[in-house]
């Protein structure tokens, strides 16, 4: 997944520096999201986007530093240049110098121009947008390249959104996981790292942490005897053993084993 930081998103629809902050809040948790996903990712930004403007009359690197809730503009700068190390799109500029229009303004040379061009590529690109904006709450953005090809953007306003392109487009696979590398998978090698989907318990089973399937209701951790391939252990809501799963939970019900209940 390529996700981009969308600084046409920004475009002086705050009213104050409160409010400012509130949509950067929002936009960290989608940022915590990706990056906890359990998915191949990489992000991707614009330095204009400190030169848009955030309220009417201040652009939006003076609205990051002049907001009162210093952790929130601490939490941005973290998640965007280190945790999920952001990179320049412009470095790897896709899109050509013809035209493309999206909401009937010209956005060649924006992040919705490239992300654009990379989806008519077949590759997997999402826009990250902060909330409110024009852009939401609709998860899709319409962008003509002309003279006459048009292409739906993917488009995300909330960890909702981000979650809801994980159960439509499973292809975007998990993190990579060699079975020959003789050790059972991590956690975030699994489908388990998707914290919309499953949710950490306090039990422990062969010292794995065990997770509640919101989706199934079962309960499921990762196989620890395993040292070369791996699968996930599943169990019912009272503890015992009714199958394994894949890493991408898909459960085998046939592999049930009595000796195997889980302790709670």
């Amino acid at each position: 997944m390529e996700a981009f930081v969308n600084e046409r998103s920004v475009h002086s629809q705050f009213i104050d520096l409160a409010d400012f902050a509130l949509a950067l809040a929002r936009l960290n948790r989608i940022l915590l999201r990706l990056l906890e996903a359990p998915v191949e990712k990489e992000l991707f930004f614009d330095r204009q986007l400190y030169y848009s403007l955030g309220l009417p009359n201040r652009v939006f690197s003076s609205c990051l530093e002049h907001i009162t809730d210093k952790s929130v503009r601490l939490q941005f700068k973290i998640l965007l240049r280190e945790r999920l190390a952001g990179k320049e799109w412009r470095l790897e500029r896709l899109h050509s110098e013809c035209s493309y229009v999206c909401h009937d303004q010209n956005v060649t040379g924006t992040s919705v121009a490239e992300v654009a061009e990379r989806t008519l590529r077949e590759r997997f690109a999402i826009l990250v947008n902060f909330h409110p904006s024009a852009f939401g709450p609709d998860r899709q953005t319409a962008v003509l390249k002309e003279p006459e090809t048009s292409v739906i953007v993917k488009s995300v306003n909330t960890e909702g959104d981000l979650d809801e392109c994980y159960q439509q487009f499973p292809e975007l696979g998990l993190a990579r996981y060699d079975p020959a590398w003789g050790r059972p998978p991590r956690d975030t090698e699994t489908v388990l790292a998707d914290r919309g989907r499953f949710f950490r318990t306090n039990y422990r089973n062969q010292g794995r942490v065990v997770y509640l399937d919101r989706r199934t209701t079962f309960y499921m951790c990762v196989d620890n005897f395993h040292q070369y391939g791996g699968h996930l252990e599943v169990f019912n809501a009272i503890g015992d053993h009714v199958g394994q799963a894949d890493l991408k939970a898909n459960i085998d019900f046939n592999a049930a084993d009595g000796e195997k209940d889980l302790n709670m």
